[in-house]
């Protein structure tokens, strides 16, 4: 359930409940209404990613994730799209999905080509 801020349309008194309705009797008589969540401009966020060592996410850490995003994308995403039969085999190339090897096989690249 999720935490909402609501406020007397007549009275102004201000309430936090945890309930999803939208509005609800104020004890004045009038009619509480759920608000918007008040932001004000860029908030640090600190997400606890393991909450056994205390981990958290900080501004940094986006380069950390993109680079975990490029390696799965070239580990899974990049061997699944040339094993569909999809994609021909310039459109492969041109991509650099697969290459052809000193004994001219064609292999799939597990790692981008700028890496290598």
């Amino acid at each position: 359930m999720a935490k909402n801020r609501y406020k007397c349309n007549q009275c102004s008194n201000e309430e936090i409940k945890y309930t999803a309705i939208k509005e609800y009797a104020c004890e004045c008589g009038g009619c509480m209404n759920r608000q918007m969540p008040k932001l004000s401009g860029e908030a640090q966020v600190n997400e606890v990613v393991d909450k056994y060592r205390n981990i958290k996410h900080k501004s940094y850490q986006k380069k950390t994730i993109q680079d975990r995003k490029l390696v799965h994308y070239w580990k899974v995403k990049v061997p699944q799209m040339v094993n569909s039969g999809v994609y021909s085999l310039q459109t492969m190339i041109e991509m650099g999905w697969v290459y052809y090897n000193e004994k001219e096989e064609l292999c799939t690249r597990t790692s981008p080509p700028a890496a290598k």
